[in-house]
């Protein structure tokens, strides 16, 4: 793990507790005492990143000496192996003279020749076993360097989404975690700006949690609209109900549950949402995909759009979290075929794709 020193956990409790700070304060209209907490929440952020870099770099600094060492013994070893082909030259040589010669030393060459020939195959298997270890040695290198990187880029980019988001949101009470099952907060922040942007009267939500939280400030900080959240799960719906009541968004926000049942589409089977749970939402202005999971089947995701397609409003936004994964990728690619009067908007921040629905034959203001 790359935070494992205690150098590093200690200032990941400091994360944990200005970022606490950063947010009571915000709640209780201490606004600079919560720019100060944001602020060195972030110091404290870059300090971490810059911790993990110099042990990425301690790591490349002895990959180095490693590879190093290979080169050197491959070297080593493509020496000895000259040495035998000069010695294996040699006694060819000398067997040619005696068998010129009719001499008797013909077998004591012979021999010889043999001898070298079984230690040259010997090194030339050595340098081989090298020249493959050498390789994995670097590969392995180039892998650890970009994942390096990767995480201090992608960690980065999580802590500006999230001061972001909290300079736009005063939570009334501590927000649930983000990340790993939940979106992160580049998705959350590209959500709420589109909430911001288009302020949409009917959001549906498949999957609800964390998300939930935030499209209901991000509602009421635009003034209008409700959300309908829906989850597979009756204890992640609780959770996700219980979460809402907490931070008063009760009047807008509305948490169902829907167990997943058998759904064919054409030759396809999949596992999805029990359609009873959305047959009255009409005029949806906002879909968001989050679900079901990934291991409830191969493009679990894929029904959305085809099933509630007829509830969408005539102008509407469909958004698919996960688009870094292949099997979303292919989602979007399946819905972009089939779907006349879809197309895809940019998108700035997250790994998410933001399509816009419009009827064929409606007249969009």
């Amino acid at each position: 793990m790359l935070l494992s020193s205690r150098r590093q956990r200690v200032l990941a409790l400091m994360c944990a507790v200005l970022g606490a700070s950063s947010v009571g304060a915000s709640a209780g209209g201490q606004w600079r005492i919560a720019a100060a907490a944001a602020g060195m929440l972030l110091c404290a952020a870059v300090l971490i990143l810059v911790d993990v870099s110099g042990r990425a770099r301690n790591l490349e600094r002895r990959q180095a000496v490693l590879s190093k060492r290979v080169d050197g013994l491959f070297t080593q070893q493509k020496r000895e192996a000259t040495a035998s082909r000069s010695s294996l030259t040699e006694n060819a040589a000398r067997i040619i003279d005696a068998v010129e010669s009719g001499d008797a030393r013909l077998l004591e060459a012979v021999h010889a020749a043999h001898g070298a020939s079984d230690r040259l195959g010997t090194v030339e298997d050595g340098v081989v076993r090298l020249e493959e270890e050498a390789a994995r040695q670097r590969q392995t290198h180039a892998g650890f360097r970009k994942e390096v990187f990767g995480v201090i880029r992608d960690q980065t980019r999580e802590v500006e989404a999230l001061l972001q988001l909290f300079s736009r949101v005063s939570p009334r009470q501590p927000m649930p975690s983000s990340g790993r099952w939940a979106l992160d907060a580049t998705g959350l922040l590209n959500l709420y700006a589109l909430v911001q942007r288009d302020r949409p009267e009917l959001v549906v939500e498949l999957g609800s949690g964390t998300s939930t939280v935030w499209l209901g400030y991000a509602l009421e900080a635009a003034g209008t609209g409700r959300l309908v959240s829906v989850d597979h799960l009756d204890e992640f719906a609780g959770h996700a109900r219980a979460a809402v009541d907490l931070h008063g968004n009760r009047d807008s926000t509305e948490v169902r549950h829907a167990p997943l049942t058998p759904l064919r589409l054409g030759d396809e089977e999949f596992a999805w949402y029990d359609r009873s749970a959305l047959a009255d939402l009409d005029g949806i202005d906002m879909l968001v995909v989050d679900g079901p999971p990934k291991v409830t089947g191969r493009h679990a995701r894929y029904p959305a759009l085809p099933v509630l397609l007829e509830h969408l409003a005539d102008d509407a936004l469909v958004v698919l979290d996960d688009t870094d994964r292949s099997s979303e990728q292919k989602i979007v690619d399946r819905w972009l075929e089939t779907v006349p009067g879809l197309r895809r908007e940019p998108v700035l921040v997250g790994a998410q794709a933001v399509l816009r629905y419009t009827r064929p034959g409606a007249e969009v203001a």
